[in-house]
């Protein structure tokens, strides 16, 4: 005889909250400490997100050599005013409103030679620089101001396949993304033999490669 199913809805309890009937413990997710790996540059490139904004961004691509799984990405947004006189000598970075000058400090150029470009590129002691990388052996051309694709042509060959060490942290902020790794810094290929202390903190990729 076959069994009957169906029930009456009047019985069910409707005090009772939906998510009663799954409620299942929460394990937590513990968070992921830093990493370091030496990595290869594989490229610079930009990109111009299809979005209400059209944000620009420049993207420093590396793939571990300890992990050769892990590619990542350092990005750096480009401000919105500084767009159209990227590369130029005369932009006067003051006129940015404030918070694309936080942007332009961090990541282009400051007083301190602390941005991203000028620890990677720019300054004299740079990655690239340090690495052996000249402009004028590299045959660099001066872009026009604006011309974001000669800008970043450059910078892909002062960086596109030097050896360095990239730092990775997780995102944070709120799920799903907290837990992510991102590239935090990029640093010359020497760094841990020249200041083995930075990295005390850092779970170290080759020691596991």
């Amino acid at each position: 005889m076959a069994t009957d199913y169906t029930y009456d809805a009047a019985s069910i309890d409707t005090g009772a909250d939906s998510d009663s009937f799954f409620s299942v413990p929460e394990l937590i997710v513990p968070p992921s400490p830093p990493e370091a790996h030496r990595a290869v540059i594989t490229s610079v490139t930009t990109t111009t997100l299809n979005n209400e904004k059209q944000s620009t961004k420049i993207s420093i691509n590396l793939t571990s050599r300890d992990v050769p799984t892990v590619d990542k990405s350092l990005d750096i947004w480009v401000p919105k005013e500084y767009l159209a006189v990227i590369g130029s000598p005369t932009f006067d970075p003051t006129t940015l409103a404030a918070g694309q000058q936080i942007s332009f400090r961090m990541n282009f150029s400051n007083s301190d030679k602390s941005a991203t470009l000028q620890k990677l590129v720019f300054n004299p002691n740079s990655v690239a620089r340090s690495a052996g990388r000249d402009p004028i052996a590299l045959g660099l051309k001066k872009v026009t101001p604006g011309d974001l694709e000669g800008f970043v042509s450059n910078l892909n060959a002062m960086l596109q396949g030097l050896e360095v060490i990239m730092l990775l942290r997780e995102r944070g902020g709120e799920p799903p993304y907290n837990h992510v790794m991102e590239v935090k810094d990029i640093l010359a290929a020497d760094a841990y033999e020249t200041k083995p202390g930075r990295f005390a903190k850092y779970q170290l990729a080759w020691e596991n490669a």
